[in-house]
């Protein structure tokens, strides 16, 4: 039995849009949606206003979400080498504490009880962590720290990693900055987007009602048809940073979930030759007419990469 299937991103939903407006503007006053529109109380030209309206916001809402990834680089690439340090310290403090290693935790270190040393595993916290430990060495007098030898002999710095530090956790504060205004823009573009994908579903029923002997006329208005007996198989994969991978039979009005933390490439074809489709963080990709087979790259040195993706049997 065919099914009509209708597009969850937002890309998919602005061109099914437009689509079915212009066959029903080059139908005029013969266009079968007429009856359907004046029932149901809405109008497809001002959806594609709609639509038009949402696209300025998606687009703020991408780069702002561009913009909280490469905080979060920065903030890492900031953090992480002094984090690195501090891991170290403790690793030779616990040496010299080795007959009573809770002793480390006067410089703010949990240790359990098997004398295992646990950390946060958040940032803010392994912050704290830091500043902490910070503190302790610098209840010291100038070059008594019993840490201060094992300074010397690493160049260690605790001025220039407090720095760090510091610069790490600004870049925080904008990295959360661009999430929250990322996610409020989005909000607005559900807003717009939702009443269109229900006029949408709609129109599609309306005409699947009308063509039920030849499904596939709905092709005209813009919908994707699907007539395979076996619905699409949801799958879940995941990339090591810098891997890649090639995906062949998916089902086309269906689309890719980004559920990582980082972006994904997205190339048409069996290789990642051309200019990528980049898809955020939680951000959905419509698997569209001539993108049966893609290649999926993760361009993170550092991160793996989670996501979703629905494939014919």
């Amino acid at each position: 039995m065919a099914r009509i299937v209708l597009p969850a991103d937002f890309s998919g939903t602005k061109t099914l849009t437009e689509d079915i407006n212009k066959k029903h503007t080059e139908d005029g006053s013969k266009s079968l949606l007429i009856p359907f529109m004046q029932q149901q109380g809405f109008n497809i030209a001002d959806d594609v206003k709609s639509m038009g309206a949402a696209q300025t916001l998606f687009t703020a809402a991408g780069l702002l979400a561009r913009q909280k990834e490469n905080y979060r680089e920065l903030r890492d690439n900031s953090f992480n080498p002094v984090f690195k340090n501090l891991q170290d310290e403790v690793q030779f403090l616990k040496k010299l504490y080795r007959s009573n290693v809770q002793q480390l935790g006067d410089w703010g270190i949990t240790v359990n009880a098997n004398s295992r040393i646990n950390y946060p595993a958040d940032f803010i916290g392994r912050t704290v962590v830091f500043q902490n430990f910070a503190a302790k060495f610098a209840s010291y007098p100038a070059g008594t720290s019993p840490l201060q030898p094992f300074l010397d002999e690493n160049a260690i710095d605790p001025i220039v990693d407090a720095a760090a530090v510091n610069l790490a956790l600004e870049y925080h504060t904008k990295f959360l900055q661009a999430g929250k205004e990322s996610e409020e823009k989005n909000n607005l573009v559900q807003v717009l987007v939702l009443p269109v994908q229900e006029h949408n579903r709609g129109i599609g029923q309306y005409l699947m009602g009308l063509f039920t002997k030849t499904p596939k006329k709905l092709g005209e208005w813009g919908f994707v048809v699907d007539d395979n007996p076996r619905p699409p198989k949801l799958r879940t994969s995941s990339l090591k940073a810098a891997d890649t991978i090639t995906f062949k039979s998916l089902a086309l009005g269906s689309v890719l979930t980004n559920l990582g933390a980082g972006d994904l490439h997205v190339y048409i074809g069996a290789n990642s030759k051309g200019t990528p489709q980049i898809v955020h963080n939680g951000e959905l990709l419509g698997i569209i007419k001539g993108m049966s087979t893609i290649t999926v790259v993760n361009p993170s040195a550092l991160q793996p990469v989670k996501f979703t993706y629905f494939q014919n049997a």
